[in-house]
């Protein structure tokens, strides 16, 4: 239980407060409705966001050493940790992070066509160029120890939730994982997409369903859907709570399922659930090696920075 409270700890401490990335580009909302990939296509975002992760993980772990699993550590040392970690990762983000405005550097350059079409929330919080899921809605192709998850925002305008909607049915989403309310406190989070495509199931996880009105045969696409809905932003969560909810999520998961998780931004609570999944995933398969809980080998750091280089400030 301890590892899932720094994992929630981490979503209030890192934060993803960051200047805009500066760039040429006018917003102009092109790319509606979202083009239908092929599902070759997918095969081969997939495939290049893979390859594009490892090469980069392999040039920033080269002579890294991580920090494993301490459950002695108090909160102020777990805050420090992560100070340090945001700012390990800005120097990767960016050629000189303290200086205004900021640009970024190659490796994790933000998807140009996804930054002139207008589907995000803001700049600095887009899809990098190597594993961006479509130029038309901020969703990264995220790729740890052979779990698939699209990490996206939630749709901000009404004309966003189509192309949202149509993203999940082009890549043959099983599971969507909805971690932020329409509205908070009276500040608005992303569009209420699900209100009129929900159907409950008592007897297992409920279903989002999903017509794309110019396919001919006109069939519903349906995905199984689970949500959170009183997870604050920029804020920690219940340990037990999001425990329970990952179980419940992993329950009907089957290897090779593509996962959708969404928040607002796509990247503070989207990185923990995705970790937290991960971990247990971890956790199981140690396990079931026979490898005691006390031998349990585990770096939250390791698998933060693996998920920070797959979508920027994600966790």
């Amino acid at each position: 239980m301890k590892f899932l409270i720094v994992v929630s700890l981490v979503c209030g401490l890192v934060g993803i407060h960051a200047p805009l990335l500066a760039s040429k580009s006018v917003s102009s909302e092109k790319g509606y409705p979202l083009p239908i990939l092929s599902k070759h296509k997918v095969a081969s975002n997939f495939q290049k966001a893979k390859k594009g992760f490892e090469d980069r993980w392999k040039k920033f772990s080269k002579n890294r050493k991580f920090m494993p699993f301490n459950p002695k550590l108090s909160d102020a040392e777990i805050e420090k940790k992560f100070d340090s970690l945001k700012d390990t990762r800005n120097s990767l983000y960016y050629e000189n992070p303290s200086e205004q405005p900021l640009f970024a550097t190659t490796d994790f350059e933000r998807a140009q066509d996804l930054l002139t079409s207008g589907f995000y929330k803001a700049p600095h919080l887009l899809a990098f160029e190597y594993n961006c899921s479509h130029p038309s809605f901020n969703s990264s192709n995220v790729i740890v120890n052979g779990h698939r998850f699209l990490a996206l925002e939630g749709p901000q305008k009404s004309a966003h939730v189509r192309n949202f909607l149509q993203l999940l049915v082009n890549y043959n989403v099983k599971h969507v994982i909805r971690l932020t309310n329409d509205m908070e406190k009276g500040v608005f989070k992303t569009e209420n997409y699900w209100k009129d495509s929900l159907q409950t199931n008592k007897e297992g996880p409920d279903k989002l369903v999903y017509k794309i009105p110019e396919e001919e045969n006109n069939l519903p696409y349906s995905f199984n859907y689970y949500a959170i809905d009183h997870w604050g932003d920029n804020s920690g969560t219940c340990p037990k709570g999001l425990l329970d909810f990952v179980k419940r999520v992993r329950k009907g998961y089957n290897p090779g399922d593509l996962i959708a998780v969404h928040c607002s931004a796509g990247v503070g609570r989207t990185g923990t659930f995705i970790t937290a999944f991960l971990l247990l995933d971890d956790i199981d398969r140690q396990l079931k090696k026979g490898i005691k809980k006390e031998k349990l080998k585990l770096s939250i750091e390791e698998l933060v920075y693996k998920l920070s280089l797959q979508r920027a400030y994600l966790v």
